[in-house]
């Protein structure tokens, strides 16, 4: 038993049966130190041991591009990368927020963006999960963070900055969540996917306002460097790209590929994502468990899951991403053999298909699993005596 930086003053949160691992100092600065140590090992590969990888340079040259009006989101072989692929995919916007590192020399510059990107995890991790759990979650999602890291991508930042803006709603912040979400969301479009946790906040028009403030800011804020004209044409490059990358069926290591290889079909990712969308929100019409401060983080764990998932341009990266709702999952819940099993195909790597089942068994959760099996199971022997439980898990609603 534990209080909870997420719950509200004087709730007491039951974390369940603990792992016993010991909590002081020596041992958060070893884990403070892996984390620091994998930042500085990627910046070695990326920056001294191999020049070619091009996700690092692709950011650093965003913002050159964009103050000297040339479109973002072409093909620049000498400076970043020569396939096809290696091209910027961020808003417009995101290029002012990668701006520090077009000044900073390379190596520089590499260095502190894998510094960001690690612990910005490790504080999002133990702001998320105070305590014990907080140094056990950050073992789980540490081998997801390697690759994330590895690769120099920007999971790592989205992944903090997915689990900062529902901290900072969850403590009323409005401006943090504001720009928490429109940053994340203006780099990679699915933190947008936490907007439902301002409509189950009691803040929701406070934290809703700030957000369309700053979103209006952030996506103005090329024309510091740029025209009008010159910013409405890297606006139109931008949906295109997307457009582009939306109809492709084969990249990415979302579980829609891996249905589409077993099936055989070609069944359209906005199809998918549709299903998948529907299911992830169900639980919400449970209306009278928005008050419950457990059952938003298990909606957190559950989000967090699906965007990766169900992503059509996930990476092996962005798995850092899921691996932080696979932690609160697992952390939160009691510790049987079966989540053993997930936890555990799902920190080896196996990533799409254990993803998918811990989602699938966190959206049963979600919606009281047990409680409806049990009431189905008791219709079929007892078809004229069982009343049928009104919404998911039998919640009254409230007016």
């Amino acid at each position: 038993m534990g209080t909870s930086l997420l719950s509200p003053p004087g709730e007491v949160v039951d974390r369940r049966p603990s792992l016993r691992l010991p909590v002081n100092r020596h041992l958060r600065r070893l884990v403070l130190v892996l984390f620091v140590g994998l930042a500085f090992l990627a910046a070695w590969q990326r920056g001294v041991q191999t020049s070619t990888h091009a996700t690092f340079p692709i950011f650093r040259q965003s913002f050159p591009h964009l103050a000297a009006g040339t479109d973002l989101y072409d093909r620049y072989p000498a400076e970043q990368g020569t396939e096809e692929r290696d091209r910027f995919k961020y808003a417009p916007s995101a290029a002012v927020v990668l701006a520090p590192l077009s000044i900073m020399p390379f190596l520089v510059g590499l260095l502190a963006w894998t510094l960001v990107n690690t612990l910005a995890v490790y504080a999002a991790v133990r702001r998320l999960l105070p305590g014990r759990e907080g140094l056990l979650a950050q073992f789980i999602v540490f081998p997801a963070l390697i690759a994330a890291v590895q690769s120099t991508s920007s999971n790592g930042l989205i992944a903090a900055l997915l689990v900062g803006t529902f901290v900072a709603i969850e403590a009323g912040q409005a401006w943090r969540a504001a720009f928490a979400v429109a940053t994340g969301t203006l780099m990679k479009l699915f933190p947008a996917a936490l907007l439902p946790f301002v409509l189950v906040s009691p803040r929701r028009w406070r934290i809703a306002l700030a957000v369309v403030a700053v979103f209006a800011l952030m996506l103005a804020a090329p024309l510091l460097v740029t025209s009008p004209a010159e910013l409405a044409a890297q606006y139109r490059s931008w949906v295109a790209i997307l457009l582009r990358d939306e109809g492709d069926l084969t990249f990415a290591r979302s579980i829609m590929v891996v249905f589409r290889e077993f099936s055989g079909t070609t069944v359209a990712n906005w199809l998918f994502q549709g299903i998948a969308t529907l299911i992830l929100l169900t639980p919400l019409l449970r209306k009278a468990k928005w008050t419950d401060a457990g059952f938003r983080r298990a909606f957190l764990a559950s989000l967090l899951v699906y965007v990766v998932i169900f992503n059509h341009q996930s990476e092996n990266a962005s798995y850092v991403i899921a691996s932080i709702g696979l932690a609160l999952w697992f952390l939160s819940n009691e510790r049987t053999l079966a989540r053993w099993v997930l936890l555990l195909a799902c920190m080896a790597g196996l990533e799409a298909v254990p993803y998918f089942l811990v989602w699938i068994w966190m959206q049963f959760d979600l919606l009281d699993g047990p409680r409806l099996l049990g009431w189905i199971v008791d219709r079929f022997e007892k078809p004229d005596a069982v009343p049928a439980p009104a919404v998911p898990a039998s919640d009254p609603v409230e007016a």
